[in-house]
């Protein structure tokens, strides 16, 4: 049995099937499959999206199961994605993709306890973030934050001191404020969990911040 993947760094519309391993196991062997012969000069586009998706899957089920294989072919699949797609010709898909690499990352550097892959996932979401807008992109600037939240956690519980994790509540925060509990529930349970705990690890530094 595995843990439940992290409801802020799944697209929403992967919904519950991603519960099941046999669902991830046919996915992944399905996007692979056409992965092999479709060619990437033949719709460069099309193909890091395939790509993208391919990651997507490979993250839940390195996230649900502690499968660090699993994962590292995830941050391979987020990479090609990225080689194709840009922030000029289509914002969305890169952002995702970007969030995508943070979000495997972090939890690389949280199972190897490594600040490499930490520092490495904050760079990622810090680009993502730098083309979303709050007003427009209102779910995925939520769920860049909140991933960003947790690979400072990560860095935080890493290291001594607080800023990281003060740095990590000001993130959290941020989501909440975008974020809706009536039409998000999942995610922005998810997000208020993650600030308790953050808050809690503060507190237990002698911090006595609110």
């Amino acid at each position: 049995m595995g843990s439940n993947p992290n409801p802020t760094c799944q697209k929403p519309q992967l919904g519950a099937r991603t519960q099941n391993r046999d669902y991830l196991k046919q996915s992944i062997a399905i996007f692979r499959q056409v992965l092999d012969g479709y060619p990437r000069d033949s719709d460069p586009h099309e193909w890091a999206l395939i790509q993208d998706a391919l990651a997507e899957i490979l993250l839940i089920q390195g996230d649900q199961y502690a499968d660090l294989t699993s994962l590292q072919q995830a941050a391979i699949a987020f990479r090609a994605a990225l080689e194709v797609l840009s922030p000029e010709h289509d914002a969305v898909a890169w952002s995702n993709a970007k969030r995508g690499l943070g979000c495997v990352l972090t939890d690389l550097g949280e199972d190897t306890s490594s600040t490499y892959y930490l520092e490495q996932a904050v760079s990622a979401l810090n680009d993502a973030l730098k083309v979303l807008r709050p007003d427009r992109d209102a779910v995925l600037w939520a769920l860049t934050k909140a991933a960003m939240g947790d690979a400072l956690v990560g860095l935080g519980e890493q290291g001594a001191g607080v800023r990281h994790l003060k740095e990590a509540v000001d993130n959290y925060r941020e989501a909440l404020s975008v974020l809706s509990k009536d039409k998000t529930p999942v995610q922005w349970k998810a997000i208020q969990d993650s600030l308790n705990i953050a808050l809690d690890d503060l507190h237990q530094r002698g911090w006595t911040g609110g």
